[in-house]
């Protein structure tokens, strides 16, 4: 057993010292549709400005479609960073379960990127060298999401609300 730890630290140092990557994962679209006509949506925003959006829509009682955003820019002396992704992809989506309260969905798609590094040296406080390393990449995607809902009551200004009465006004 202690051999396999002698081993096991020198493998993890290399991995982590690895090259930094230029892709920068979004956040996750998990929309939960459950039935023909429902939007689901979700914004992101950091306090440095960074943003991520996301949203899907139920085209029939089965099909739903779902588009994804997100910029991120990070400026410092000697390095820059910008990153924009963009994705759409659609899929199938179903109910079981008792109450129905159990979804399934299986979403594919694509997406396209841009990512620009800035390095500079400086020496003495003066600029020697920057170098722009610029990246536009595609990527498809396949995810298999599995969630279950729960009716909820929450309460606000003293006033409860349910999922119940959400259904009521869409109705």
């Amino acid at each position: 057993m202690n051999k396999y730890l002698r081993l096991a630290f020198p493998i993890l140092a290399l991995f982590a010292s690895s090259c930094s990557s230029v892709y920068m994962p979004n956040v996750p679209n998990t929309p939960m549709l459950s039935k023909q006509g429902e939007f689901s949506g979700g914004g992101h925003i950091s306090l440095k400005g960074n943003a991520s959006i996301n949203g899907a829509y139920a085209v029939s009682n089965h099909i739903g479609v779902l588009f994804s955003g997100s910029t991120m820019n990070s400026e410092r002396k000697s390095k820059d960073f910008g990153h924009k992704l963009v994705e759409i992809g659609g899929g199938y989506f179903d109910t079981f379960g008792p109450d129905n309260n159990r979804i399934i969905e299986i979403y594919a798609g694509v997406g396209k990127g841009w990512s620009d590094i800035t390095f500079r040296d400086f020496k003495n406080d003066v600029l020697v060298s920057s170098e722009l390393q610029e990246v536009d990449y595609r990527k498809s995607f396949l995810q298999v999401n599995y969630s279950s809902k729960k009716e909820k009551q929450f309460k606000v200004v003293r006033q409860r609300f349910s999922d119940q009465l959400w259904d009521g006004i869409e109705n």
